[in-house]
């Protein structure tokens, strides 16, 4: 996508407390993304929707039960992480993006998984339409 003039920007998700979030984890993902052409990373960590949550806890409890009580602590209300973890996870990625030589997002990083690049405006018809 470089080749042919594209900056792609990576959406980097979900990324799991303690199991895909270690300094060494980001830093080799982001140096691979880096190597292949990435131009703009945007990191999330897990987003546990309700509707999910009781399927990856059951999954959690098979796999990494010894996680449980940080997950319960983690997600007790609500479905994202507490601010001092997403602001954990984004310094680990800034520094590794700084590392690899990509910049750090901003607030229109966002805006490149927007429609058209648009996030906020409307998108009028050309021509009119039965809908």
């Amino acid at each position: 996508m470089r080749d042919a003039g594209l900056t792609p920007t990576v959406f980097v998700a979900p990324i799991p407390p303690e199991l895909t979030d270690s300094t060494e984890q980001i830093d080799e993902l982001i140096g691979t993304l880096a190597d292949a052409g990435a131009g703009n990373i945007l990191p999330t960590p897990l987003y546990l929707m309700r509707s999910v949550k009781d399927l990856f806890f059951a999954w959690l409890r098979r796999q990494h039960p010894e996680l449980l009580s940080t997950y319960a602590e983690f997600y007790a209300h609500g479905s994202r992480t507490p601010r001092h973890y997403r602001d954990l996870v984004w310094a680990l990625v800034d520094q590794a993006l700084q590392r690899h030589g990509l910049p750090i997002p901003d607030d229109t990083t966002s805006d490149n998984f927007a429609l058209l690049g648009r996030r906020f405006s409307v998108i009028e018809p050309t021509a009119p339409t039965l809908f």
